[in-house]
């Protein structure tokens, strides 16, 4: 139910394409809904593309699955996933049913990037994609960015690895 305003998107708009990628193998959208009538049409448009690799744990990173994305969606539990494709200077935007928001809600709130429901999310990016100005900041981290990364310089993993490094020895 919740998905349906974005199934309906991708069915209706043969403009729009999905790259769906889970971060486990088992919660692929095609494992989930593979009994869910709308969502066999939209696979059936061609163009829902789901990437996996790996039994378990998906091992292509959101940063992959990003690339071609004009923008990303990810749910604010995994809010990881739209931290990466932003530091890649993709739009990202977070959804939420609520009961979550996590520890940087507060931060998430000062942009266009948390969303409670899925139909005023795609209403934001239609409007987005026909260059409204009320939604040109969807989806866009780059005045918050630096309170995650305030380097933005690719060597955050080197930095971590010298942290952990130096708390081992």
């Amino acid at each position: 139910k919740q998905l349906k305003p974005l199934f309906e998107y991708v069915i209706n708009d043969p403009s729009v394409a999905v790259i769906a990628k889970a971060q486990f193998s088992r919660n692929t959208l095609s494992n989930l809904f593979s009994d869910n009538e709308l969502f066999k049409m939209v696979t059936k448009t061609n163009r829902w593309i789901e990437l996996g690799k790996g039994q378990h744990r998906n091992i292509i990173f959101p940063s992959q699955a990003s690339i071609s994305s004009d923008i990303t969606i990810n749910h604010v539990y995994g809010s990881t996933a739209a931290l990466e494709a932003s530091l890649n200077n993709k739009r990202s935007v977070l959804i939420t049913h609520g009961y979550f928001l996590g520890e940087n809600a507060l931060i998430y709130k000062k942009e266009n990037i948390l969303y409670y429901d899925f139909s005023l999310l795609i209403k934001a990016i239609k409007s987005y994609r026909n260059k409204e100005e009320k939604n040109s900041d969807l989806g866009d981290w780059s005045s918050i960015i630096h309170l995650f990364d305030k380097f933005k310089d690719g060597k955050s993993s080197e930095r971590l690895r010298r942290i952990i490094e130096d708390q081992l020895h």
